[in-house]
Formats: C-alpha cells, structure tokens, sequence
C-alpha cells in the first residue's frame, strides 16, 4: 500500500515520510534515513521527517546528525518527545548539561495523551 501510496505523489513530503517509518518498521534504516531525507528535500520545513530521520541515525550511532536533525525539528516545532530524544544522546555523548536543559524542556512541554 505504501509503494503504491508513493508512485501515485511522489512530491509529497508526508508520503516520504511514512515510507521512511515503513523502512524504519521492517529494519531498514539506510533506506528509512535516504527517504526522510527525500520527504526533507521535498519540504526542508517537515519537521516530523526531521525527527524521524534524527532517530534513525541515532539508532546507527550517528549521534552528530542526530543531534543536527533534532534540533533543526525542534527550531520548526517544539515538540516534548524530540526534546527527550535529543536529551538522550546529548546524555549518551556526555553533554550532561544540555541533556539537563534538553530533558528539562521535554518535561516542561510533555501534554499527557489522556487527561
């Protein structure tokens, strides 16, 4: 469903990016990163591929474009759960400061699901 989702729009960057989560689901993640950045090219503002594409490298280790790629997310949509993410690798690199103020912005910003 998905392929065929694609070849009918493939200029459409939300298309993109569930295609990418498809990659990511099924483990593979050189593809999931190559076509969140199709969905980014095809609109730089989808910060949903941004965050995406930033977990992907972080489960690769390529903490560098993680962090690059949440934080461009976070400048278009500040969103609690990339705050975390980011957080999480800042931690893991040993910027336990900014993984401080990172993980301190997600609680501040955390909107429960059910109220």
């Amino acid at each position: 469903m998905q392929l065929k989702l694609i070849a009918l729009s493939p200029k459409n960057s939300d298309d993109m990016d569930q295609l990418g989560d498809t990659y990511f689901l099924l483990n593979k993640v050189d593809q999931a990163i190559e076509t969140y950045g199709a969905a980014i090219a095809i609109d730089p503002r989808n910060w949903n591929a941004l965050g995406n594409r930033g977990y992907a490298f972080e489960k690769q280790g390529v903490v560098d474009a993680a962090i690059r790629d949440y934080g461009n997310a976070l400048a278009l949509n500040p969103r609690s759960v990339i705050y975390m993410r980011r957080g999480i690798v800042h931690q893991r690199k040993g910027n336990l400061e900014q993984a401080t103020r990172d993980l301190d912005a997600a609680t501040i910003r955390w909107t429960p699901i059910c109220t």
